[in-house]
């Protein structure tokens, strides 16, 4: 939104511009400006078509500590994503906590891109992560297409471990009178 407001001022400053002053420079500007945000949108639909993910996980992960996954992006286009914005939606199976990390990111033409992200999760269980759909932008960030991914993956979350002394169950001297046994005296 932010990019569309800022871009609508450009053109009725320069459109401000052409017709106070009468230079014919910034009515060229204007109108290369406007032929050039007609291209980039038309580019938009070709931009990240060809863009493969692979998420990441950590077989298992303690309870209350960070696990770290990854998300791997490579283009196999010679076109650039100018912009890529997506969420990753995780949930816990077991309890039903969920979070979603946003991302963006840029890549150039035959690129490829690693993004690490972190989580952390109170409860035991299962957590699942999925990456259904995220949107390519054009140059200038006006508008967006929606692009398939259909990603998951899962960790899961452990108890923690526990470091207790158990040193009493395993006495070294016994509680008795004697350490041997006879038969004809009692006690």
């Amino acid at each position: 939104m932010k990019n569309r407001i800022l871009l609508l001022i450009w053109f009725i400053l320069l459109a401000l511009a052409a017709i106070f002053t009468g230079a014919w420079v910034y009515a060229v500007l204007l109108l290369l400006s406007a032929l050039a945000v007609v291209a980039f949108l038309l580019l938009g639909f070709f931009f990240g078509k060809k863009i493969t993910m692979k998420l990441k996980l950590p077989k298992a992960a303690e309870q209350d500590g960070i696990w770290k996954g990854k998300l791997q992006i490579v283009n196999d286009s010679v076109l650039p994503v100018f912009l890529g914005k997506g969420s990753l939606h995780l949930e816990n199976r077991f309890t039903g906590e969920q979070m979603e990390l946003p991302f963006s990111f840029s890549l150039k033409g035959r690129g490829k891109k690693n993004i690490d992200f972190q989580g952390k999760s109170q409860w035991c269980g299962c957590i699942y992560a999925t990456l259904h759909t995220w949107r390519s932008y054009d140059f200038f960030g006006l508008a967006g297409q929606k692009r398939k991914a259909e990603l998951s993956a899962s960790t899961v979350v452990m108890p923690c471990e526990q470091k207790e002394d158990f040193r009493f169950l395993t006495k070294r001297s016994f509680d008795m009178e004697s350490f041997r046994y006879s038969g004809p005296r009692r006690g």
